[in-house]
Parts: structure tokens; C-alpha cells; sequence
């Protein structure tokens, strides 16, 4: 079986799909006017933009300015947090619920386990002293869990009512609402973490910028989103999963991942590269679906075959972080005094 299947995350993007579609005029094929709004650039306000791809009517688009990548026109803020939450009058979205159980599943959690600690050994690296610790979309808690594991005072915050129940129920501090609604008090956590957050936020700037304002004086922050400019994302194009629109609006490098730090006060500690997706694209180069059950590398021409072979993809793994071309682009911040 494919990871996609072993994690259930082909079931999550079947849901996925049927709810962006339920967001589109039948007439135009385009996102609905009545669901959505135009918007200037998410970080340097420009209303200059050139138009990337379309995917199942939404406009991805590149600001021509500070050349960030996002969904233009983009879905109302409301439904938006209201497909997260239940709330804003809007019924939690099923694919939501969903990916809480995917979080859930076993083979998840076991990747994600390492992915999270080697997260949490950069930021002690810049923080040594275990104090106070937010992580903003918190999930099921597995990052919490770790860093308490590990000495942290830890706080969460996750808008999903399943998410953030599973973080109670195992006895986590987690608050249901968003940065800019919980009543936190400034300068008060030495860490603020935003892991897969700030893609989703119709307002990049404006949640980093209250993510900064809970901080310390020299507290540390990290961020992870998805790489726009990743192997993966330049080959497959709107065929990766990571193009959606109403889940994943904000597509960052790490050009202009650094500049909306700078923008907010940051200091850059860090910034790196993880994971590489190469199943997905070697799947993808043999006109395979990227994300199907195929496996093998029989059809590839046999100079590239040995990076199926686990030495040869030791070297192009290798090869794709050390060129920060993978999925996920990790930065490590600090708030200037």
C-alpha cells in the first residue's frame, strides 16, 4: 500500500476536493464571488500580480514585487476559520475532522515523532533554557507532547474541537481559539512555535506579528511551511497536493519566508530544508500518479534507476536538502530586543 493509503490521506483529499468544488460557480468553473475576495499581497500589499496556474477555479497567483506565491482571490476569512473551528456560524468542515484522525494514525504519529523532536533540538540549540513554550495550531498535541516530555512548560492553541479535545484529554494546556482571540499577555513565552500553520492564515503577517508579541525579548521562534520552490512543487506543479486553495492559500520560499521575519521584527537564526517527496516524483516521472500505489522504478531510463536503490537515494536526498529543494522550508527566529 501507498503512504497516501497506509495514513488515510487519500480518503482526506477525496473530502478535501468535494468541499473546494462546493466553493466554485457551476457557471464560470472559477471560485465563487459570493465565498471570496480579492486581497493585495499578504506582505508587501501590492495589487501587482501575474497569474501562476489555475487548479479547480482558484487563481494561484505571484506578487511581482516581493514575488510571494498565494491564492487570489481567496476564500472569505470567516469560512475559512470557520471550516477549522464550527464556529462564525459554519459547521466544521468534514475534511478538518479528517485530518485529525490522520494525525491520529499510527504511521503518522511515528514519522512525526522524529520530525518533531529534531524541531525541538534547533530550538534548544537557541533557547537552552526550557521555560515557556506556545505552539500556535497545535494539532493533537504531538509537539506539546514532546517538548513537555522534555522539560517545557507548555500552551497550545487549535481551532479543530477534535484536536484540541485529544490535546485535553491528555491532560495539555490548549485553548480553542486563535492568537488574536485568546487572551495571552505580551512578552510572556521564551518559544512560540507555528508548525504548518502560517500556509492556512488569510493573514501571514498579521498572526506572526501577535505570535511576536506573546514572545520574550529575545525568545525564539519557528516556523514550518511548505516549500513552494521544492523539487517536488516545480515538478508536479498544481498536480501536488499541496495546491489547494482554501486549506493552503500562502505559498512561501525562503526568500520571502526571511522577509515577512524581517517585516515583523524578526531576527533570522536558521533556515533549512525537510523532507524530499522523491517516491512521489520518481512515481510522477514514470507517468504514474504521483500519489498512487505504484511502486518500482522499472520505466525510468536506467541512468537515473539506481536512486531507487537505497545508496542512490541516500545521495539525491541529500542533494535535494542540501539545495533546500525539499517539501517543508524550516526557519529558526529570534525577536529583536
Amino acid at each position: 500500500m501507498s503512504f497516501e493509503k497506509d495514513t488515510l490521506r487519500d480518503v482526506y483529499f477525496v473530502q478535501q476536493e468535494k468541499e473546494l468544488l462546493e466553493l466554485v460557480d457551476p457557471d464560470t468553473g472559477m471560485l465563487s464571488s459570493r465565498y471570496s475576495q480579492l486581497i493585495p499581497c499578504p506582505i508587501c500589499e501590492s495589487n501587482r500580480h501575474s497569474v501562476v496556474f489555475i487548479k479547480r477555479g482558484y487563481t494561484f497567483v505571484r506578487c511581482e514585487e516581493c514575488e510571494l506565491v498565494f491564492v487570489n482571490p481567496q476564500v472569505l476569512p470567516d469560512i475559512v476559520e470557520g471550516a477549522y473551528s464550527g464556529q462564525k456560524g459554519i459547521p466544521a468542515s468534514t475534511s478538518t475532522d479528517l485530518w485529525m484522525e490522520i494525525l491520529l494514525n499510527e504511521k503518522e504519529a511515528a514519522w512525526r515523532s522524529e520530525y518533531f523532536s529534531s524541531i525541538l533540538s534547533f530550538i534548544e540549540k537557541f533557547q537552552p533554557q526550557k521555560s515557556h513554550l506556545l505552539d500556535i495550531g497545535c494539532g493533537v498535541g504531538h509537539f506539546l507532547s514532546i517538548a513537555r516530555q522534555n522539560g517545557w512548560q507548555t500552551t497550545g492553541l487549535e481551532l479543530s474541537e477534535k484536536g484540541s479535545a485529544h490535546c485535553k484529554k491528555n491532560g495539555l494546556t490548549v485553548f480553542q481559539k486563535t492568537i488574536e482571540e485568546v487572551a495571552l499577555s505580551a512578552d510572556t513565552f521564551d518559544v512560540v512555535t507555528l508548525l504548518g500553520v502560517l500556509e492556512h492564515m488569510v493573514d501571514p503577517k498579521r498572526t506572526l506579528a501577535n505570535a511576536v508579541r506573546v514572545m520574550k525579548p529575545g525568545g525564539v521562534i519557528s516556523v514550518v511551511v511548505p516549500n513552494v520552490y521544492s523539487l517536488l512543487a516545480m515538478i508536479l506543479r498544481e498536480k501536488a497536493v499541496t495546491f489547494d486553495g482554501r486549506e493552503h492559500m500562502i505559498f512561501f520560499s525562503a526568500d520571502t519566508l526571511q522577509k515577512i521575519f524581517q517585516k515583523v521584527g524578526l531576527e533570522v537564526l536558521h533556515c533549512d530544508t525537510v523532507l524530499t517527496g522523491i517516491h512521489n516524483i520518481m512515481k510522477y516521472m514514470q507517468f504514474f500518479d504521483p500519489y498512487g500505489e505504484n511502486q518500482g522504478c522499472h520505466f525510468l531510463p536506467e541512468g537515473i534507476r539506481h536512486f531507487c536503490q537505497p545508496q542512490g537515494q541516500l545521495l539525491l536526498e541529500d542533494w535535494i536538502l542540501k539545495n533546500n529543494l525539499g517539501l517543508r522550508l524550516r526557519i529558526f527566529g529570534r525577536r529583536m530586543r
